[in-house]
């Protein structure tokens, strides 16, 4: 079965993993192949049981990109259904631009909005 064309399969897959989450809606911001640390990042954002994670890595390593804008859309419309996102930044121009990113997938990013149409309408959380 294909993920990508079977819209119920692909919403309740998405809601259940961050990581295909992230690689079915936010897969152009994968520049490179998954390295391990990023799949760590994966686990630990999946893992309910970590209360709070410290993430240090080199800068372009996709911290941000995974933990900031994918981790935030994905506990707040995935299995975890988290009521408020906190964004904590070096600076408040670091935190908008976030919030800018985010604002921009939920705007633009057309098969996301399909399947939030499709998941309201017919499938049940």
């Amino acid at each position: 079965m294909d993920i990508v064309r079977n819209p119920a399969t692909r919403i309740n897959l998405t809601r259940r993993s961050h990581f295909y989450f992230f690689y079915i809606y936010l897969s152009k911001s994968a520049y490179y192949e998954i390295a391990p640390f990023q799949r760590k990042l994966f686990e630990i954002t999946e893992d309910t049981t970590n209360k709070l994670a410290v993430v240090v890595g080199f800068r372009g390593c996709g911290k941000s990109t995974i933990l900031t804008m994918s981790y935030a859309l994905w506990s707040i419309l995935g299995t975890q259904q988290k009521k408020f996102i906190l964004i904590v930044s070096r600076t408040q121009d670091q935190a908008r631009q976030h919030f800018k990113n985010i604002r921009q997938v939920l705007e633009e990013n057309k098969l996301l909005i399909a399947d939030l149409a499709r998941s309201n309408k017919t499938i049940g959380t």
